[in-house]
């Protein structure tokens, strides 16, 4: 990994617009989190080049449970930029999300007899597809185990896809 590209951040978040409080009423006059992100480079296809195999994590942690309804998420992966010749632009993916939901949502939605909401996980594969060097479309297929995060609802695969593009 010596010498291969890498990035890593960690940071706060606050604003100060007015938040409703979705399970007490009223309003909170702020909110605030904390994240952490880290990308490295564990394989380059030739010295110098972008192309190869990434690692990533990243992750918050908003502690407001009445504002946030997952204040805790982590999201680890791969991407590989350059998978395909002649597509080296390109970058396939390949994450795991976690995400955690808070107290104050998990008894709001709970209904007697059933489990409470504790937390969804997401397995997704998906190919960026660059077409210009301001665009990109990526179809995605994502697997979502415990949606809802209660274990009442069956696992579900969701077929879908982005688009990108930069001014």
């Amino acid at each position: 990994m010596k010498g291969m590209p890498g990035h890593y951040q960690v940071g706060v978040t606050f604003s100060q617009w007015d938040f409703y409080l979705r399970f007490s009423g009223g309003f909170e006059d702020h909110s605030y989190g904390f994240y952490v992100h880290g990308d490295q480079m564990v394989y380059q296809e030739a010295p110098g080049s972008d192309q190869g195999l990434y690692v990533f994590i990243a992750s918050g942690y908003y502690p407001q449970t009445e504002i946030s309804i997952v204040p805790f998420q982590i999201n680890v992966g791969l991407h590989y930029k350059g998978l395909f010749p002649g597509r080296d632009d390109d970058r396939t993916v390949l994450h795991f999300i976690y995400g955690e939901l808070s107290d104050d949502y998990a008894r709001s939605v709970h209904m007697p007899g059933r489990h409470f909401a504790e937390s969804e996980k997401v397995l997704e594969v998906g190919h960026r597809f660059q077409v210009t060097k301001w665009s990109y479309i990526q179809p995605d297929l994502q697997y979502v185990i415990d949606p809802g995060g209660t274990g009442d609802i069956p696992d579900v695969v969701v077929i879908g896809a982005q688009m990108g593009v930069t001014f």
